[in-house]
């Protein structure tokens, strides 16, 4: 593990998976504590998927010797953000980065 960002808090969001997850390692990889939120939205249709993602990438943390946690907020919401932020300053006194990347793609032939 680094030192880089060794003390900062970070939250991701959409860090189950894709680029949010390859953010979230990397964070972690140079000290920060994640905080992992992740809606586990479907990639191919509209609502909600597994919230496992977010799981998995706090156990690779983990398992990295870092400190992560998981949430599983639908970031479309204006106080879920707040809740977010409110979870990272509660669990570690601070938010030094906020690295945004959910996002759903609606755009799917027949819904499949």
């Amino acid at each position: 593990m680094g030192a880089q960002l060794a003390g900062r808090v970070a939250v991701v969001t959409g860090g189950g998976g894709s680029i949010g997850r390859a953010v979230a390692l990397t964070f972690a990889r140079h000290g920060a504590s994640v905080l992992v939120s992740d809606y586990g939205g479907r990639h191919n249709t509209i609502g909600r998927g597994s919230v496992t993602a977010a799981d998995k990438v706090v156990a690779k943390i983990r398992e990295m010797g870092g400190v992560a946690i998981a949430d599983y907020s639908d970031v479309t919401q204006l106080v879920t953000g707040e809740n977010i932020v409110n979870t990272a300053v509660t669990r570690w006194g601070r938010l030094d980065i906020l690295f945004h990347a959910a996002g759903i793609a609606r755009n799917v032939p027949n819904g499949t």
